[in-house]
């Protein structure tokens, strides 16, 4: 830094933990390409010698040095002090050619012609680097220091010199001449740097921040707000837990009307008494009791006298006696509406909403603590305490809620408003919903405005007059695809959910899946659209899965849905426990209700759907499958279905289930017209009173019995200690039980109440039952079997329909066969096994038919020659024929060439090999001198007469009998041996060896 900067000394701090203070720690970082991660100090070694201390660090000329044992030490020679990092600011030290010292802030580009940000610094350092211990410090320099370092551990830090500013309170401060600005990485701020704990304060870091920044909160700080902070695009705001507070509730009475329109207001109040510059106050009256949809800041306060902005409208009057009160949001998004914000981070803060000091107004839109409408949001690691209405209202696109807290709210924990594909995972709710005054008002967590493709994971909700979530409606474009799972619901005493349809029965609330939560102590889990004069079921809730549950102490409402599926939950009362409705599953109006697989235990009743206590409109359930489910223990009922008018039910079929019950109660399944309960077992071992029944059937208007129509018990199994199996009143037309096995306990069979036939002509049929019962009587189908049998009696069916009655048995089993097979054992005339083997033949005889003519019984016998069929010679697969039957004889194959002649004694046939013949030389004209050996033919080709010449001298090696054939293949003549040749074939025959005679000269 030219030859006046004699010394640079670096002193470091570093942050012990995330929630510490920040501590020196000067030996912990590292050398040439110097890096730490804290504070940096660069003193003037002359302004403060007091930093000649152990771990202090100096640029001497071309050495980096350090302070150690009361004495510098060379710890890089020849080097540059080429980087430091402070705090979250990466800067970069270097010296320039023309000795000027030149600091890049990290991501910024660098000046091609000096070395330093172009967008933050772009000026020449020289002369002397200084400390000052504070802000005010600073601000009163008057040295020659172009670099200053301010020591104040929260609002210090790095400072350079220029002529043209403008002063924010936090990076930009006015000096004695020019101004003094903060080295820090571009859009990464520390609300501490202002020493402002409010509203203002924060709001001047964003705004330092800007577009797409960093905010950080000052560890261990309380900042008391009395206006909403309004965050921008992009922003993260990350705290250490700090808090964010609510300020103590102001109000006062109207002095002077409020009217309509638009501009500032000015008006007086009875007490302006705690009324500040920058304060947001809201107006409301016994006649608009959640006051005006805007809220207004104030300007100025001049005694009683309070001037307001018109940013908004004032869309409400107000008159004389009404009040002024403090209300905001206090994180929210910039007043006056807008697009919504974009990717804002809230992280690792605590916001206290300070109720207990605001409770004059808990309105939900402006007692919110956190109220933002975010494309991109997160809000992760915050807690959010004592809210004054919402803890957190939150909409637009993905918005995310992780790891958070909300205790002791006034209203909802969470308040999805207007959010598509919204996750809340893995956070804390706790005694919400306190006081019901704020308006939308109804759980933990609530929807609204449209919330679809919600995932709901992994968090506990605890202790809340309403529901844990709820209400899952919507007055507008209802709500879709929610995923609610692998959560903990524990004493949300008005509903686990609630799942509705909207003021306006909106169809559009469809498509929820709730599986592998736990429910404790908690109201119903209710899906339930609103009560509807005319039958409309496609504007209530539905496609719903309820799958894998537990439901320990809590139950469900199913009413006025479609299309619900209920599986594999399981559903338990403790002894003590009180539950707001007597069945696990209350059922009314519903269409396509599948309950399958849950096990149900120690209620009074498991399922119910009672019309009968229904005293307005019209109702009807449709198509429910109830099946595969295990009923334990019911005090009442396991399934009770009571119809308030003929034809409420329609394809209700319940089946495959298990039921056991050892309580006493007067039906453990109660039916009604249109069911088909089939397949089912039934252990019922209660001491039942005589008139209790496994199966009832009871058509119901007010207190009188009356008939049942249109009801299948089919392919059942029931036992009974005592009780009746089935009891119908009065059975109506198109009523079957049919194929029902059942064990019944002493002195009472299944029997029908009163007539089979009912007073219209209707009839029960009862067909294929089965019972067992030693010491009883037993129904048939139309009537009573009387008495015990006699001896070898057995119980028969006499009309195919179920009428039965005893019948002598057989004692008498014989076994007859033909004369073929020999019997043994017959007869059987109590136990014993009978047998037949088959009669002994004589040789070569076969089983067959007659050997001519039409057909008759069998018999063994020889075979004749029309038992053999005509076969083709292939069919003729071994053996050797002679030649009398068109054979050869032989028994095997030649060898190669050989032939076949009779053999010299004219006894057979026999192969031997015939001479060898070769295929000869074509000869051209010439004279042969030579005659081949080992052909059998010679082509001659002469081109004219006497042109080949088998001469005279030459020689025929032969052996005797040897034949050659000269073939000759023009019209020309030839000579051979001395003699003119013109026919076409002249042989060659050896009398003896060597010794050829010609044939055909």
């Amino acid at each position: 830094m030219r030859n006046s900067i004699r010394l640079i000394i670096l002193f470091l701090f570093l942050s012990l933990s995330a929630f510490s203070q920040w501590r020196p720690s000067p030996y912990n970082w590292e050398y040439y390409g110097l890096k730490v991660t804290g504070p940096l100090i660069l003193p003037n070694f002359s302004a403060d010698p007091a930093l000649l201390e152990d771990g202090a660090i100096r640029y001497n000329g071309s050495d980096v040095q350090i302070r150690k044992g009361g004495v510098w030490v060379n710890i890089a020679i020849g080097v540059h002090l080429d980087s430091a990092r402070r705090s979250n600011d990466t800067l970069y030290f270097r010296r320039t050619n023309g000795g000027q010292l030149a600091v890049n802030i990290a991501g910024l580009p660098i000046s091609a012609t000096n070395g330093l940000a172009d967008s933050l610094l772009n000026i020449r350092f020289s002369g002397m680097m200084d400390t000052v211990s504070t802000i005010t410090g600073l601000q009163s320099y008057s040295g020659a220091a172009k670099i200053l370092y301010v020591k104040d551990s929260i609002r210090g830090g790095l400072f350079y010199h220029q002529n043209t500013g403008t002063s924010d309170g936090g990076t930009v401060f006015a000096g004695t001449s020019g101004y003094w600005k903060r080295f820090y990485d571009r859009g990464v701020v520390q609300v501490g740097w202002w020493g402002d704990k409010t509203d203002a304060g924060i709001q001047s870091a964003i705004n330092a921040a800007d577009t797409g920044g960093v905010v950080y909160l000052q560890p261990k700080t309380r900042y008391i707000i009395d206006g909403p902070i309004n965050p921008r695009n992009g922003q993260q705001i990350i705290g250490q837990f700090d808090t964010i507070q609510r300020c103590n509730e102001v109000k006062a009475v109207l002095q002077t009307a409020i009217a309509t329109g638009n501009g500032n207001r000015t008006f007086n109040v009875s007490n302006a008494t705690g009324w500040v510059v920058g304060m947001y106050i809201n107006f409301y009256s016994t006649s608009v009791p959640r006051g005006s949809t805007a809220i207004h800041k104030i300007l100025s306060v001049s005694g009683n006298t309070i001037t307001t902005d018109g940013a908004n409208t004032y869309d409400q009057a107000f008159a004389i006696g009404d009040t002024v009160i403090t209300e905001f949001p206090m994180i929210a998004n910039p007043l006056g509406g807008g697009p919504y914000l974009r990717n804002v981070l809230l992280s690792r803060i605590v916001f206290d909403g300070n109720k207990d000091n605001n409770n004059s107004h808990p309105v939900w839109e402006w007692g919110a603590s956190v109220g933002l409408y975010v494309n991109g949001g997160r809000v992760e690691d915050c807690d959010f305490l004592n809210s004054k209405a919402d803890g957190l209202i939150i909409g637009g696109v993905n918005p995310y809620v992780n790891h958070c807290r909300f205790i002791n709210g006034n209203s909802n924990g969470v308040h999805l408003s207007g959010a598509h594909t919204p996750v809340v995972s893995n956070s804390y709710f706790y005694n919400n919903n306190q006081n019901l005054n704020t308006g939308h008002n109804e759980g933990h967590i609530t929807f609204s405005d449209s919330i679809f493709n919600a995932n709901i994971y992994g968090n506990w909700f605890k202790l809340t007059s309403q529901s844990g979530i709820g209400s899952l409606d919507n007055p507008f474009s209802g709500n879709g695809n929610a995923s609610i799972h692998d959560n903990v619901f524990d004493s949300c005493t008005y509903a686990i959910m609630y799942i509705g349809n909207g003021s306006y029965g909106n169809p559009n609330i469809v498509n929820f899946n709730i599986s592998n939560n736990r429910f404790k102590d908690c109201g119903p889990l209710r899906i339930q659209g609103l009560a509807q004069t005319t039958i409309d079921r496609s504007k209530g809730p539905g496609r719903i899965e309820v799958n894998g549950n537990y439901f320990l102490n809590s139950a469900m409402t199913i009413a006025r849905a479609n299309n619900i599926n209920v599986n594999g939950n399981l559903f338990y009362k403790e002894a003590a426990a009180t539950l707001s409705q007597n069945a696990w599953i209350f059922l009314i109006d519903n269409e396509n209700i599948t309950i399958t697989g849950n096990h149900f235990y120690n209620h009074v009743y498991a399922l119910q759907c009672d019309q009968s206590a229904v005293t307005t409109g019209t109702y009807k359930d449709k198509g429910y499958l109830i099946a595969n489910n295990f009923f334990i223990d019911q005090s009442v009922r396991s399934i009770a279905f009571n119809s308030k008018n003929s034809g409420t039910f329609e394809n209700i079929k319940i089946s495959n289930n298990n039921f056991r019950n050892s309580v006493t109660n007067n039906a453990v399944v109660h039916l009604a017209s249109g069911m088909e309960f089939s397949d089912n077992t039934m252990l019922c071992m209660g001491a039942y009173a005589s008139s209790y029944c496994a199966i009832g059937a009871q058509y119901i208007t007010g207190n009188y019995l009356d008939s049942v129509f249109n009801i299948v018990i089919k392919n059942n199994i029931i036992k009974m200690t005592t009780g009746y199996a089935i009891k119908i009143g009065y059975g109506g037309s198109g009523v079957q039980v049919v194929g029902n096995q059942y064990t019944l306990g002493s002195g009472l069979g299944p029997q029908s109440v009163g007539a089979i036939i009912d007073s219209t002509g209707g009839r029960a049929y009862y067909w294929g039952n089965k019972y067992i019962d030693s010491s009883t009587t037993i129904l048939g189908a139309t009537k009573l079997v009387a008495g015990l049998p006699g001896s070898g009696k057995v119980l028969t069916d006499t009309t195919g329909r179920g009428d039965i009655a005893w019948r002598s048995a057989v004692t008498s089993v014989g076994l007859s066969l033909p004369s073929i097979m020999s019997v043994t054992g017959s007869p059987v005339t109590t136990t014993g096994t009978l047998s037949a083997t088959l009669a002994d033949q004589g040789a070569n005889t076969v089983f067959a038919g007659p050997t001519s003519g039409g057909a008759t019984t069998p018999a063994f016998r020889a075979l004749v020659a029309t038992d053999i069929p005509t076969h083709d010679a292939s069919k003729i697969t071994s053996g050797v024929l002679p030649v009398t039957y068109g054979g050869t004889g032989l028994s095997a194959l030649g060898s190669a060439l050989q032939q076949v002649r009779v053999n010299s004694g004219g006894t057979a046939l026999e192969y031997f090999s015939a001479a060898t013949e070769t295929f000869g030389t074509i000869y051209g004209d010439g004279t042969m001198t030579t005659f081949p050996s080992n052909v059998s033919d010679i082509i001659l080709t002469p081109t004219a007469n006497n042109t080949i010449d088998l001469s005279t001298s030459a020689s025929y090696p032969g052996a005797t009998g040897r034949i050659v054939r000269i073939y000759n293949t023009t019209n020309y003549t030839f000579q051979i041996h001395g003699v003119t040749v013109s026919n076409k074939f002249v042989y060659v025959v050896w009398t003896a060896t060597n010794s050829p005679a010609f044939i055909n000269l």
